[in-house]
């Protein structure tokens, strides 16, 4: 309950605050960055998305230390093999109505398929895209930085050397 509230008050402080310069800077990467833009799979703010999982949950909860090494990962739970019957595989998300997300167009596309022409498994080659993007420390502490903003109202930013 305590955290809810928290959660409340953090969303209801950033939307009404100036977002400091850090976090203006992680909105644009976040949005529009040439290296990967996040908001192809991931929304925030009703901007990008809703493939991936909100991220502004996450940034409520986790330190940016381990916000940076879920950035990095290579591989996600959330990406499985999609194995149609007729087609190729493909990285996919499953959706609550049984679609999936094709992570290998882009952007990503929905694909329907009736019962039991697709299955899915564990996945071995798709990998996180931020992972081959090349992000230094301080873009990554500024996305953060847009993150926790948005999440909880941090207006404290966040210290590229935390990130290391």
């Amino acid at each position: 309950m305590k955290i809810a509230v928290l959660l409340v008050a953090g969303i209801m402080a950033a939307s009404a605050a100036e977002p400091p310069e850090q976090a203006k800077r992680g909105m644009d990467l976040f949005r529009t960055s040439a290296k990967g833009s996040c908001s192809a799979c991931h929304q925030v703010e009703n901007a990008g998305k809703p493939v991936g999982p909100d991220l502004t949950k996450t940034a409520a909860v986790l330190p940016p230390r381990a916000m940076a090494m879920a950035i990095r990962a290579t591989m996600t739970v959330y990406v499985q093999e999609v194995k149609p019957k007729a087609g190729s595989p493909f990285p996919g998300i499953k959706t609550d109505d049984g679609s999936y997300w094709d992570l290998s167009a882009n952007p990503p596309a929905i694909k329907k398929f009736a019962k039991g022409e697709a299955d899915y498994g564990p996945n071995s080659k798709w990998k996180h895209p931020p992972e081959s993007a090349g992000y230094t420390n301080e873009q990554l502490a500024d996305v953060i930085a847009y993150l926790r903003f948005v999440a909880i109202g941090d207006k404290k930013g966040v210290d590229p050397e935390l990130l290391k």
